[in-house]
């Protein structure tokens, strides 16, 4: 086994692609990660998604002909947008869904009271399966939901992520 290289750090609305010896790691209360890893080219895509889909005037939804393809530098908070573009990097390569690994994680409701949350972990699972499904990926590993913050530290040599609950 190899010692990663290099590590970062993925803050909230980011996006990173990973290769050979890196490792990434973040911290998620009611956000989303979704990480997909290909075993043979030793490569990862892992986001920080914090909201479900943009609203308003900036929409990358199904009709974008290039997905996130765009000046908007908050792409990547939306679980849409990051999936879209996650997909696309693999789909370049001509690597089929059905060779990735795929990671869920976050969710939580760590405001406690619903109604002050606005259900937005709830919401970003929801978002993130529905995606996932459509896609026909199947979840490798995950953990979601509840009430507390996790870190997550993702290798993308081995494509273990490691998890911590706060």
């Amino acid at each position: 086994m190899s010692t990663p290289q290099k590590t970062i750090y993925l803050l909230p609305g980011e996006l990173t692609v990973v290769r050979n010896h890196e490792t990434v790691w973040t911290l998620l209360g009611s956000c989303v990660s979704i990480i997909f890893h290909h075993a043979r080219t030793h490569q990862s895509v892992m986001c920080h998604a914090q909201l479900p889909e943009p609203r308003g005037s900036f929409s990358c939804r199904d009709s974008c002909p290039h997905p996130c393809d765009r000046e908007e530098k908050d792409e990547f908070k939306f679980v849409t947008c990051s999936f879209k573009y996650m997909w696309a990097h693999f789909e370049q390569q001509c690597i089929p869904g059905w060779q990735l690994e795929v990671g869920l994680y976050g969710g939580a409701s760590i405001f406690g009271n619903e109604a002050l949350s606005l259900r937005v972990g709830e919401k970003n699972l929801d978002t993130a399966k529905h995606l996932l499904q459509r896609h026909y990926l199947q979840v490798h590993s995950e953990h979601i939901g509840g009430t507390q913050p996790r870190k997550l530290l993702h290798d993308s040599y081995t494509g273990k992520t490691t998890l911590t609950v706060s």
